[in-house]
């Protein structure tokens, strides 16, 4: 016999099993499209003008169209013969089918995704910045070395000399000259002073920094390390963004704002397509095709 509505279970095994390897299963589970009366043989039900506007609207919506020709289609929700929780109502059977159909979407939010990763960092700064033991022009009038370290700031490279091995504050001379070139350790060595001096600043220019997921921070401490705080403090738009983690928005003001995506260099250009490439990877999915689903979720069409 069937059970109360609210429950939306048999009561005792079904006289004839069927489909399904649950015998106490009321109606295919999908009583929103079938009764069984006497559990021998679901039948259609008629829905209640209030059912039938909930799936008209279930109809319109959930039917996702993936833009991206490397990701695959989402499952299909559960078959109506699967043994899943019953709802009580129509509205619950639309909300639960509606997080299945989302649940694909949605980015990770696993521990170690807000951990920068240092070596995806490291290459990511090395490969736009280059990598020299001997002082350059970087083509904007400052004198570089190593990773992208701009000689030019002297009070910096003077600190910093202090802490590397083999080098000290009076190889600064030398090293903005050329007669004196960096090895790969002190090369090395140099960019990881570099890029906590940037994570520092970064900190205190994200007030949400701890929160924001690792390729966020990335994105933002390879903006400073190539502008400078003041610089980055420009992208005022793109930063609050951020703080309110929409990333679809912060894209597209990184790459817009101070004309950052339109640099005559064409290295810079690049490097802000990349970022705001690496920005927009972050934001969830959720465009629809509205070509009607339905028949798809094994629910009426109306």
């Amino acid at each position: 016999m069937p059970n109360a509505d609210d429950v939306k279970r048999m009561t005792q095994p079904r006289p004839v099993p069927g489909k399904g390897v649950n015998p106490y299963a009321y109606a295919r589970n999908n009583p929103l499209m079938y009764v069984d009366p006497d559990g021998r043989d679901p039948i259609r039900a008629q829905p209640k003008a209030n059912d039938a506007a909930l799936v008209s609207s279930l109809d319109f919506g959930l039917q996702y169209h993936y833009q991206d020709k490397d990701k695959q289609s989402p499952p299909l929700p559960p078959s109506p013969d699967v043994d899943l929780p019953q709802s009580t109502s129509a509205a619950d059977i639309v909300r639960e089918t509606l997080i299945f159909a989302l649940k694909p979407t949605l980015p990770s939010t696993t521990p170690d995704t807000k951990e920068v990763d240092m070596a995806r960092l490291r290459k990511h700064i090395e490969q736009y910045e280059g990598r020299r033991a001997k002082a350059y022009d970087d083509g904007t009038g400052r004198t570089t070395v190593g990773v992208g370290h701009n000689l030019m700031e002297k009070a910096i490279t003077l600190r910093e000399l202090a802490l590397i091995s083999g080098l000290s504050a009076t190889d600064y001379d030398c090293l903005l000259n050329g007669s004196k070139e960096l090895t790969d350790q002190q090369i090395n060595q140099l960019l990881e002073l570099d890029i906590s001096i940037s994570i520092s600043d970064v900190r205190k220019l994200a007030s949400n920094y701890d929160d924001l997921p690792a390729k966020a921070k990335e994105v933002l401490i390879d903006m400073h390390f190539n502008m400078g705080s003041n610089s980055l403090r420009g992208f005022s738009k793109m930063i609050a963004a951020l703080q309110r983690q929409d990333f679809e928005t912060a894209a597209k003001e990184l790459f817009d704002s101070n004309n950052y995506g339109r640099s005559p260099l064409a290295g810079l250009r690049r490097r802000a397509a990349d970022n705001r490439d690496i920005l927009k990877s972050l934001a969830p999915d959720f465009s629809l095709n509205f070509r009607g689903s339905a028949g798809m979720l094994g629910l009426p069409r109306l």
